[in-house]
């Protein structure tokens, strides 16, 4: 069964230019799918916390794609 992210889910989110995962929540669906997220980058990244609008899931599960949002991995 296919998780469906709905508000208040963690997720991860990778940094658009380092590549870098970070924990996000999910504030909001968008009607394209896209996810409102706010992230929460580690503090060697410059910047706070991030408020994104628009942010893809990644094409391949499980594996990051800069810009991106997925699932986290199960332990």
């Amino acid at each position: 069964m296919q998780n469906k992210p709905s508000i208040g889910h963690i997720v991860h989110y990778a940094h658009p230019t380092t590549g870098i995962r970070c924990a996000a929540i999910v504030t909001g669906i968008n009607e394209d799918g896209t996810l409102m997220l706010t992230a929460f980058p580690p503090p060697f990244i410059q910047g706070a916390v991030l408020a994104l609008v628009s942010v893809p899931a990644s094409q391949i599960a499980n594996e990051p794609a800069k810009g991106c949002w997925n699932w986290p991995t199960r332990t």
